[in-house]
């Protein structure tokens, strides 16, 4: 019995739905015919061993405790020589995969996908680019490559920059396992009040990367679908940063109580350049617990706190790092 299709609902980043939603072959997905930085691409006997491997090492973040994580690589007969397939890791009742194609001597991802029983759910695409635009239509796009694969699971615990493979395209979607945790929960159907501190129009963002805490003031632009998803703004240096975000509610086991999730999309950065656009993400699919009682001035995640006003953000105390794709959004865009 095919599996039903759903959508999560999590929004799509600010680089433009046409290049950041991915799908099946043949759909829209990241631009193989784009640019890529040195390090993305493969010798010929990188791309062998790759089409003969049964699995990969995919090594996690710092803020994941640097571990690695092995996804089974499933690989089909191709008439054209093409080497194409899916990666696919089953954890917490649910099948995870991404779509791997090799074009052009690298490694491109797309089509990330969550499977639980015959429920199949297609995840909005987030990938690490840099698009020159001109009259709304992209003229120059260059991917980059910020996870490490592995062939090798010594190599992966040791990440050994010289054997590391890095993808292009969607594998940041699936890249952190507390975000593959939420993917895998059923939708809540209650209807909870919002926290408090999501109801203001202006957030205000607190980060410690090692020089002292730090709060910075952004505009709340909520969606369509009113303030559970949106998008948080703020100009700097000439440039529009912007972070998506999504709050929801997943049931994560049956007869469990429903978890509240706050999940960050991004972050991305448009500027002006001799009347074209210039447009820079990183892929970042973040999704931490958060207190869904509706109270409470400040909302935690991943190395970041959401104030709901600034005396609150300035009294905060210490704070863990955020993860190195969230770090540094002052300087994304330069």
């Amino acid at each position: 019995m095919p599996a039903r299709r759903r959508a999560d609902p999590v929004v799509r980043l600010a680089l433009g739905a046409g290049l950041l939603a991915c799908a099946p072959r043949g759909g829209d997905g990241p631009p193989t015919s784009a640019r890529a930085p040195r390090e993305a691409t493969l010798a010929p006997r990188v791309i062998a061993s790759l089409g003969a491997a049964e699995v990969i090492h995919w090594r996690g973040a710092a803020g994941d405790g640097a571990r690695c994580a092995t996804w089974r690589l499933e690989w089909e007969a191709s008439e054209d020589g093409l080497l194409r397939g899916r990666a696919r890791r089953e954890e917490g009742g649910a099948t995870f995969s991404l779509a791997l194609s090799v074009v052009d001597a690298r490694l491109v991802v797309s089509d990330p996908r969550v499977e639980v029983g015959d429920q199949l759910t297609a995840v909005a695409c987030t990938y690490s680019g840099r698009i020159r635009e001109r009259g709304g239509q992209p003229i120059d796009v260059e991917l980059r490559g910020r996870e490490r694969w592995y062939l090798d699971a010594d190599a992966c615990a040791g990440d050994d920059q010289g054997a590391a493979i890095r993808p292009l395209g969607c594998a940041s979607t699936l890249a952190d396992p507390e975000t593959r945790r939420r993917l895998a929960g059923a939708p809540a159907t209650d209807d909870t009040a919002l926290p408090a501190w999501l109801g203001e129009r202006r957030a205000f963002l607190r980060s410690d990367e090692g020089e002292g805490p730090r709060c910075a003031a952004w505009r709340r632009r909520p969606g369509p679908a009113g303030d559970r998803y949106g998008v948080l703004e703020r100009r700097s240096g000439g440039r529009t940063l912007a972070l998506e975000y999504a709050y929801d509610r997943v049931v994560a086991a049956a007869d469990a109580a429903p978890i509240a999730f706050l999940t960050l999309a991004g972050p991305s950065a448009r500027a002006r350049d001799d009347g074209d656009v210039l447009v820079e993400s990183r892929g970042c699919l973040i999704s931490r617990e958060v207190d869904g009682s509706g109270g409470g001035e400040v909302g935690q995640i991943a190395g970041l706190e959401w104030h709901r006003s600034r005396r609150s953000c300035e009294a905060g105390g210490s704070i863990a790092l955020p993860p190195p794709c969230l770090r540094g959004l002052d300087g994304l865009g330069r």
